[in-house]
């Protein structure tokens, strides 16, 4: 764990507007939280190396399919 006052490395992967971190990324926003907005074309992270936690939003779309979700294998490829 870092500690206090060191950036910790949380990302949020957010998958359209509506679905924020909430909470969660209020409480983390002061220990480095990035959010992706996929919806919005960010990129998501290329590894997970140094990161503590990933923080991933729901969303309209389907788990099995890409349709409306352009970056589901680049996700699943990084929880992998």
């Amino acid at each position: 764990m870092a500690d206090r006052g060191e950036a910790v490395g949380v990302p949020v992967v957010q998958h359209v507007r509506a679905e924020g971190s909430h909470a969660t990324g209020e409480a983390l926003v002061t220990a480095g939280l990035r959010v992706c907005r996929v919806w919005a074309g960010d990129p998501l992270p290329e590894s997970l190396a140094g990161v503590e936690a990933l923080v991933v939003t729901g969303g309209p779309m389907a788990a099995h399919g890409d349709a409306g979700f352009p970056a589901r294998r680049a996700e699943l490829d990084l929880l992998r």
